[in-house]
């Protein structure tokens, strides 16, 4: 029960609503504990290696050289990690890179970067959410359409946040991400997505599904 108070109290900080309001979804897996800790949120282990660099250095400050040598190790070890993380994009990370440009895009409006996100076999699939039902498509071309018809000419967006994205890798060239927004339209309307990628040939990951897992006013 603790975990289900503590999971609604922190929808409430990033909403300021309830949790109900901003709508529940089942979390995806969890990335690998070390490719997290290496690549994509570092700083646990750069502390580590730099308090270790210090212990290192007054518990050998006696003995001359090797107090450096020792404070040495760790600090490179931690300025390692810290070049790693920068340099490595993890694929959970392109896909979440990507998930927040394609919300952009798509409350912009922006055609162009959304041809470029969607791969040409992208299906948007609306299930039982009547309010984008007519933009249930397939192909790339339809949903773009799709977004400058529902969006661009029917509903002026004023405001809007991402306020959480997931991804998880189900394998080479495949992953998921799930994202919360937060669209205000004449009124404030929370909903969560679930966008599908694929690795293409030229090493980008694209848009291969969209789905709306929950809509404020509609449920999920």
């Amino acid at each position: 029960m603790d975990h289900v108070v503590a999971a609604a109290h922190a929808a409430m900080v990033a909403t300021g609503l309830p949790a109900s309001i901003g709508g529940r979804v089942a979390p995806l897996p969890a990335a690998p504990a070390l490719e997290v800790a290496l690549f994509e949120s570092p700083q646990a282990v750069v502390f580590v290696l730099v308090v270790l660099s210090l212990a290192a250095f007054f518990v050998l400050r006696s003995r001359g050289a090797a107090a450096f040598v020792g404070a040495g190790v760790g600090l490179v070890l931690a300025a390692g990690v810290c070049v790693v993380s920068v340099l490595v994009t993890t694929p959970r990370e392109r896909m979440s890179i990507g998930t927040r440009e394609l919300v952009r895009a798509a409350v912009e409006v922006d055609a162009g970067a959304l041809r470029e996100l969607l791969a040409p076999d992208a299906r948007l699939v609306t299930g039982k959410f009547r309010s984008v039902a007519g933009m249930e498509s397939v192909g790339r071309e339809q949903i773009i359409a799709g977004v400058e018809d529902v969006v661009g000419r029917r509903y002026g967006v004023e405001k809007w946040a991402v306020l959480k994205v997931q991804a998880t890798r189900d394998g080479p060239s495949v992953g998921r991400t799930q994202v919360q927004v937060r669209v205000e339209a004449g009124g404030m309307s929370f909903s969560w997505w679930k966008i599908d990628w694929r690795l293409e040939d030229d090493g980008v990951w694209r848009v291969v599904g969209i789905e709306p897992l929950f809509i404020s006013g509609v449920g999920g």
